[in-house]
């Protein structure tokens, strides 16, 4: 199910406890094949005041007596970045890797030290530059994709992986937005 398939049911933005923004989309009964309205979802964005960074959660419920979840991609940012506009610094090969003028896709799994020691990735050019990470200490298996001009994502794996009404709440926010410097500001 990906977000351009259909508007969803409510969509409203209300002003967050700190003085931000917060934006709240729902998706309620989706039809799966052979059941329907048996999916519903949630989705909040919250961005604090003064930031251009923001926190994004997913909530999945499933009751599917047939369909159960695999793997969850959110956010999914398609064109993120224009292809060989930006550096990009992803954590690669247990220390992390400038890729100057990336157009290459990227991807590496968490927690593992050969592929991606750290959960956040960052690209710039000049003076400001995009930021992506789980904030996610309990370090739960993901997947981060990174291609420029094309599409960026964080996959997490659901618990109790294809068992039929098994329903996602995400474990940890997924964080991204804009920001002002490079790698030593993104890293910090």
């Amino acid at each position: 199910l990906g977000s351009a398939d259909r508007a969803p049911a409510t969509a409203e933005i209300v002003a967050a406890p700190d003085g931000g923004r917060e934006a709240r989309f729902a998706w309620n009964a989706i039809d799966l094949e052979g059941e329907p309205g048996a999916l519903s979802v949630r989705v909040q964005v919250v961005l604090p005041p003064n930031r251009g960074l923001a926190t994004w959660r997913l909530w999945v419920d499933n009751r599917s007596g047939q369909w159960g979840l695999w793997q969850v991609d959110f956010p999914v940012f398609g064109g993120l970045l224009a292809a060989g506009q930006y550096d990009v610094a992803f954590p690669h090969r247990n220390w992390g890797k400038r890729f100057a003028a990336c157009s290459a896709r990227l991807t590496g799994d968490y927690p593992t030290g050969w592929s991606m020691p750290m959960q956040f990735c960052a690209a710039w050019r000049q003076d400001s530059g995009v930021y992506l990470a789980a904030h996610d200490p309990g370090a739960w298996k993901k997947t981060f994709t990174l291609e420029p001009g094309q599409e960026s994502s964080v996959r997490t794996f659901a618990e109790d992986m294809g068992v039929p009404g098994s329903s996602f709440q995400a474990p940890f926010p997924v964080v991204a937005g804009v920001f002002r410097g490079g790698w030593l500001e993104a890293a910090g």
